[in-house]
């Protein structure tokens, strides 16, 4: 009778197995993309489950060193397992995340679910407000990821803050000297290239259409070469024919960016306070060790910067060496100033609309 009962156990087992072997295999004509999908969403789980088992061992045991080497040896096989998926679709896979992006979006999930087992509260999983640096946040509350001014490189300290949108807050951070000109070239004792006075010039590139100046605190739009509102080349005007910033630069392109039709729900890069800069911000741009465009590298990337749309992308900055406008008005208050990036020169332009269209590059935070 146990003969019996054992043999028809196997024999049902052997079945199960055979059913779930061809339920689980992906399907003949499976695409590559799908197959790609199917390895990593079988990843994922085995990378839940082998964070999850850290946790509750650490809940029993209380281990906290413990628990952080169990979780890197999760994390690693994880990131070794699906580069070796990526690589092996031979370009299938979608590249909108890199491993380890997709990683971290796991590891907010994961903590969104310990969260839910401990408080009986079930969290947002990835959402801003949550406490954990998800997948597309800089930080969340007071969680800082462990960066201070210091390391995001302002050389002066101060105190970095987390703002509503999940990103940097800045303002309270501080630079050392003023930005220096850029050259390096000698020509003779005293001269600029010679004392090199200033703080280096020096740019972080958010990684969500923005780029930080470290000396000054300044946040700036990065520019695409396509003819939307991030448009290098695109023009507008500064006045409808007096005096006032009341034309398309303010109805146009600064509504856009603050999104003031849809009440501030979609602002550019999170923030709804972008402006036109004044006259020695925008100068604070220009690297004099540079011509056309007398721009660092970051805001113009020469080799990719043709045809690019997704401001985004690191490899997608464009700064054509032409003039932009500033907020500034000049004595005669009919025009206003700008700074043109071919040799780094100021300028004044006619206000007017039926005179002057300007290129433009919008700013945030303190000068």
């Amino acid at each position: 009778m146990k003969a019996s009962r054992r043999s028809v156990a196997l024999s049902f087992g052997a079945a199960l197995v055979a059913t779930v072997a061809v339920l689980a295999a992906p399907s003949p004509a499976a695409s590559p993309a799908v197959r790609c999908e199917a390895d990593i969403e079988g990843l994922t789980g085995r990378y839940f489950k082998c964070v999850q088992d850290a946790e509750a061992r650490f809940t029993r045991r209380g281990n906290a060193a413990k628990l952080a080497t169990q979780k890197e040896r999760c994390r690693e096989a994880f990131d070794k397992r699906v580069s070796s998926v990526v690589a092996r679709a031979n370009g299938a896979c979608p590249s909108g995340l890199t491993p380890e992006e997709y990683r971290d979006f796991l590891d907010s999930c994961s903590t969104a679910v310990g969260d839910a087992a401990t408080s009986g509260q079930a969290p947002a999983c990835g959402s801003c407000g949550n406490g954990v640096v998800d997948l597309g946040e800089q930080c969340d509350g007071a969680n800082l990821a462990g960066e201070t001014c210091e390391r995001l490189g302002f050389t002066a300290g101060g105190t970095l803050a987390c703002d509503a949108d999940c990103g940097f807050a800045t303002g309270g951070c501080a630079a050392q000297r003023i930005p220096a000109t850029g050259q390096s070239q000698s020509y003779g004792p005293g001269s600029d290239g010679d004392t090199a006075a200033g703080a280096p010039l020096a740019y972080h590139d958010n990684g969500d259409g923005t780029i930080t100046d470290l000396n000054t605190g300044l946040t700036w739009e990065k520019k695409d070469d396509s003819s939307g509102i991030h448009g290098q080349h695109t023009l507008f005007s500064w006045s409808t024919g007096g005096t006032d910033l009341d034309g398309t630069i303010a109805t146009q392109f600064l509504a856009t960016l603050n999104d003031v039709a849809g009440g501030g729900a979609n602002c550019f890069a999170g923030h709804c306070d972008w402006r036109i800069p004044n006259l020695k911000e925008a100068l604070s741009l220009v690297d004099y060790g540079r011509v056309f465009p007398t721009l660092d590298p970051i805001f113009h990337q020469a080799a990719t910067c043709n045809g690019c749309s997704d401001v985004t992308q690191p490899s997608c900055s464009c700064g054509a060496p032409g003039s932009i406008a500033t907020s500034s008005t000049m004595p005669d208050p009919a025009s206003a100033y700008s700074v043109e990036f071919a040799f780094g020169q100021t300028s004044g332009a006619c206000k007017a609309a039926s005179c002057t269209l300007f290129r433009v590059r919008a700013v945030r935070g303190p000068s």
